[in-house]
């Protein structure tokens, strides 16, 4: 284990089975093949959403309000 959670209320009564690393991004890269000019285009992204703990979901549909 890199770090102890020794702050938190429930570190002694939880075994934690993830880590979350904090950091600055300096440089990404995106595909050429998801791009429409300059703009990203969600539907060749294909993008995934974080529910909670280790669940994740496909976006099924992708509107604008």
């Amino acid at each position: 284990m890199i770090f102890e959670p020794s702050d938190h209320p429930y570190s002694k009564t939880y075994h934690l089975m993830t880590s979350l690393i904090l950091g600055e991004i300096l440089l990404f890269h995106l595909e050429d093949t998801i791009m429409d000019g300059d703009r990203v285009n969600l539907k060749k992204m294909d993008p995934l959403g974080r529910l909670n703990n280790n669940f994740y979901t496909h976006l099924s549909e992708i509107f604008e309000l």
